[in-house]
């Protein structure tokens, strides 16, 4: 079986590429704090088997609340903070399963490097500011599963873990969190097929 595996990325990695490109929403905790993320990714899919790819993701509910302690003009107080967090990603997927409709895949790294910090209404002015922004980073495995209802239309979900591989001082919070996602999924690239069978050149031509 491990054999079977290796021999296959091997002839994977061998084949011409093909862009890939994915809305990424998910799911998560950060401090018992429920955390919904959305994000994109952009890479390279050998042989629709293997996956590198690149990603955009950001914190998009402002849920994620917890008291800061600040400094305005000398004079320390405390305050509630909403966490903003944002990271770009790095990923290497394999897709073990493929017969239409059903897919799955496992993404054993997905190493991920971004800044986190608080907005708080400041005293002294009555005006919405942000902290200091800190450096996270992460890292989160996961394993995809995906049906097609449709060439270009599908369902998706995902269950992973996302664990944080540094500290910081300011934004005090648990990153480590199960990971998890429920989504209609637009194929991107089966609608680029489908508007230009033979590229965008051909389809000029044409």
């Amino acid at each position: 079986m491990k054999a079977q595996v290796i021999d296959t990325i091997g002839y994977s990695l061998q084949q011409k590429p093909k862009l890939f490109f994915n809305f990424v929403p998910f799911n998560s905790y950060i401090s018992r704090d429920i955390a919904n993320f959305s994000g994109i990714r952009i890479g390279l899919n050998y042989n629709k088997r293997i996956k590198f790819g690149v990603g955009y993701f950001a914190l998009t509910n402002s849920s994620v609340v917890s008291p800061v302690l600040i400094e305005d003009d000398g004079l320390p107080y405390q305050t509630s903070g909403e966490l903003n967090f944002h990271f770009f990603s790095v990923t290497t997927e394999y897709i073990f399963y493929q017969n239409q409709p059903w897919q799955l895949s496992f993404i054993p790294l997905q190493l991920g490097f971004g800044r986190a910090s608080y907005d708080y209404v400041r005293r002294s002015e009555f005006k919405r500011v942000a902290t200091k922004g800190e450096s996270i980073l992460i890292l989160h495995p996961d394993f995809n599963a995906q049906y097609s209802v449709l060439e270009w239309l599908g369902l998706g979900a995902s269950l992973g873990y996302r664990v944080s591989l540094n500290g910081s001082k300011i934004v005090q919070e648990d990153f480590n969190s199960p990971t998890f996602s429920l989504t209609l999924k637009v194929f991107v690239d089966e609608l680029y097929k489908m508007a230009f069978p033979n590229g965008i050149k051909g389809k000029k031509n044409g």
